[in-house]
């Protein structure tokens, strides 16, 4: 039996917007003892097919029925695999709690990676359609161009 029981507080929808912006997917992982004993020097660590791997700082200990909250856990895509995908992806990620660098418990979460052109909509963070304004583009020059040729033409047209 897991002598630790593992919550995870996570965006469950993730694009490269997110990621580009800081916005952190997990917000907190708790660990609750469910044993009868203490555990000890307590490490999380994170690892996925497009996450990058993240250890937590070790916890000292947790007493039966004591929860502890990490408010600073890292569950960071890929920043390359995720500029690379260009069709929504379903994968997962492991967190695995080792008690003096003994594997205790492990837990699989599913996460839906979208591609970096991909708005996640309202359901996660919808004021994140800012982040695909882009007045720099080289596009936007070849548009602003054939406006200008466009009204041009036009004032022609109408002065004769």
């Amino acid at each position: 039996m897991n002598p630790l029981q593992i919550s995870v507080d996570y965006l469950q929808t993730a694009n490269y917007a997110l990621f580009h912006n800081h916005i952190p997917v997990c917000h907190a992982i708790e660990l609750t003892n469910i044993s009868e004993r203490p555990v000890d020097e307590i490490t999380v660590s994170c690892t996925g097919e497009f996450i990058s791997r993240y250890d937590s700082e070790t916890i000292a200990g947790i007493n039966p029925g004591e929860t502890v909250r990490i408010g600073t856990f890292s569950i960071i895509p890929e920043a390359s695999e995720l500029a690379s995908i260009t069709e929504r992806v379903v994968t997962e990620f492991t967190l695995t709690v080792t008690s003096r660098g003994a594997v205790i418990c492990e837990g699989k979460h599913v996460i839906e990676l979208m591609p970096y052109d991909h708005w996640t909509g309202i359901r996660t963070l919808p004021q994140t359609i800012a982040s695909f304004i882009t007045p720099n583009h080289p596009a936007i020059n070849s548009i602003v161009l054939k406006s200008r040729n466009a009204e041009t033409t036009h004032r022609v047209i109408i002065a004769q």
